[in-house]
């Protein structure tokens, strides 16, 4: 009888210890994959705005609530609040974001980067998926072999946790603060815009002064949409334009990805740069495409896709 017991204690004992081990795992890399998505939380609402089912104006709320999420769920496992419940919901998390990463895969195999990671650790969108795959994995066998510790007094942790992780990223983070990234609003003119750190060659190999004469600076992902559309109608007012646009492109990116935005723009190639993606969103602002009309560096129009018009281009050019 003495052998039976001690056995299933050694039993219970190493489910508990698995079971926690486990947890750690998913929840180190939830937090792991929260803080890298928020320095700068830029990159990961571009991401957002990029899947064509969120505009800018929701997406800096939507990125920064989806990092308190994956911070939260971590918390929850960490300290095993309702540890049935929160398996549950990662297991909904993981799916969803696995759906995301097979549309990806399907329909814009472009993307070398699903951005879970942030900036500073590049996944694929294959590398994503089968680090999902894992992670269900992991989490179903939690969810089947789940241990619940002591229960006391965790219902206002788990309030208290809920609460200050979603509110953690605005803190860190917060909207109201971003003039480190962000330029001027949309509608000011009137400013320099400091492009003198900005290499631009000409196609015999001379530098160019974007902060001299007349000049539309364009500031492009090379994998938005709604930036290969607006280097596409710049291409054709180029070509609908009796004086020559003196246009150049700033990207931020890996070059090797430059000759897809080519290609899928359907536009000659113009003088262009690439910068770190920091430096980039300094200067273009938090929306992209932003296109500068600048006369000896003072900003004369800032605009998008949308609101170029093609009939104050050619009047700017003349």
């Amino acid at each position: 009888m003495a052998a039976l017991n001690s056995g299933h204690f050694f039993y219970i004992e190493m489910k508990k210890i698995l079971f926690v081990t486990g947890c750690l795992i998913v929840a180190f890399i939830f937090s792991f994959s929260a803080f890298l998505k928020l320095y700068p939380v830029e990159i990961f609402e571009l991401t957002l705005v990029e899947t064509g089912f969120l505009g800018w104006n929701i997406a800096p709320y939507a990125a920064r609530i989806l990092i308190g999420t994956e911070l939260m769920l971590a918390i929850f496992l960490v300290l095993n609040i309702s540890p049935k419940a929160t398996l549950a919901v990662v297991l909904s998390v993981l799916c969803i974001f696995t759906i995301y990463i097979v549309f990806l895969i399907a329909f814009q195999p472009q993307i070398k980067d699903c951005g879970c990671m942030g900036l500073f650790m590049k996944f694929s969108p294959w590398e994503s998926l089968f680090k999902n795959i894992f992670l269900i994995m992991l989490c179903m066998l939690l969810y089947k072999y789940q241990v619940v510790f002591y229960e006391k007094g965790k219902k206002l942790l788990g309030v208290s946790t809920v609460l200050l992780s979603v509110a953690f990223p605005f803190i860190l983070n917060p909207l109201s603060n971003n003039t480190e990234y962000v330029v001027p609003a949309k509608n000011a003119t009137g400013y320099k815009l400091n492009l003198s750190d900005i290499q631009v060659n000409d196609m015999n190999g001379k530098r160019i002064d974007l902060s001299s004469g007349k000049k539309i600076v364009c500031f492009f992902s090379m994998h938005c949409k709604f930036c290969q559309l607006a280097a596409k109608k710049i291409s054709v007012i180029q070509q609908k334009s009796q004086k020559k646009l003196t246009v150049y492109y700033v990207f931020f990116g890996e070059k090797e990805d430059l000759e897809n935005f080519w290609e899928e723009a359907e536009t000659i190639k113009v003088p262009y740069a690439i910068i770190p993606v920091l430096d980039f969103f300094k200067l273009s602002g938090k929306s992209l495409p932003s296109i500068y009309f600048l006369n000896d560096g003072i900003v004369i129009k800032k605009t998008g896709f949308i609101d170029l018009d093609p009939f104050e281009a050619q009047q700017f050019a003349e």
